[in-house]
């Protein structure tokens, strides 16, 4: 699920389902790694899963929700 949150435009908050991810046999660093290959440096905002916190950051290129839930994310 990805959602805005807040007054600040800029920040797109990831929620991970640990469980899901498992399933599909996707880590974290795999989901980090997919949009940072997007992204620029320009902090967005961060992926919480499981007390673990990535921070996520952007050029412009990922400016809503969609755009990031549009990013393929390589299976293994």
């Amino acid at each position: 699920q990805v959602s805005l949150h807040g007054a600040q435009e800029d920040q797109i908050y990831i929620d991970v389902d640990p469980a899901k991810l498992a399933s599909a046999g996707v880590s974290m660093e795999a989901i980090a790694k997919a949009i940072a290959e997007r992204n620029g440096v320009t902090p967005a905002g961060e992926i919480d899963i499981s007390g673990r916190t990535l921070t996520l950051q952007t050029s412009g290129e990922l400016t809503s929700a969609g755009a990031v839930g549009s990013v393929p994310i390589a299976l293994p």
